[in-house]
């Protein structure tokens, strides 16, 4: 079902847990006769699909949110190995994802009941990025502006 990715393992985030994911899993459903707003809103534009299918679960479409609870189901199983691995205090969610935060947090935090140790999952605070899908694009010129401050550093000191 949803495993047929280039990775084509069983488990990987990228194949159970991704916007690509649900939208595979939203095209099968519409495959089989299930009735949705995606039906003709899903396009050949990939990565505008995942927009796409953001936009009709926020407008209540059952389809879209289905896909994307399972999405942040399968999220969590990965955020509770996360938590027994790694221990951390917090983990902040980011990327295009993060703009449906409000259906993936319960299904998120399901999961985490289910698959964690309370008492080490109780210690992680979980908490969607208000940068939503600008993240990777603060983050990157914040690291060119720092290398570009220190090599400036570098010269008046010299």
């Amino acid at each position: 079902m949803i495993n047929s990715a280039p990775a084509e393992k069983r488990g990987c985030l990228e194949v159970e847990a991704s916007l690509s994911a649900a939208i595979q899993f939203s095209e099968e459903r519409l495959q089989n006769g299930e009735k949705s707003i995606l039906s003709q809103r899903l396009t050949d534009d990939k990565p505008g699909n995942s927009h796409l299918l953001i936009q009709s679960a926020l407008e209540g479409d059952q389809l879209a949110i289905s896909a994307l609870a399972k999405c942040g189901y399968m999220l969590g199983k990965g955020i509770a190995t996360l938590i027994h691995i790694l221990n951390p205090e917090k983990i902040i969610l980011s990327g295009r994802g993060s703009q449906a935060g409000s259906i993936l947090m319960p299904q998120i935090q399901t999961a985490i009941n289910e698959f964690c140790i309370p008492r080490i999952a109780r210690k992680t605070a979980i908490r969607i990025s208000e940068l939503t899908d600008k993240a990777q694009l603060i983050g990157s010129a914040c690291i060119v502006l720092e290398y570009s401050l220190s090599k400036f550093a570098n010269l008046t000191n010299q």
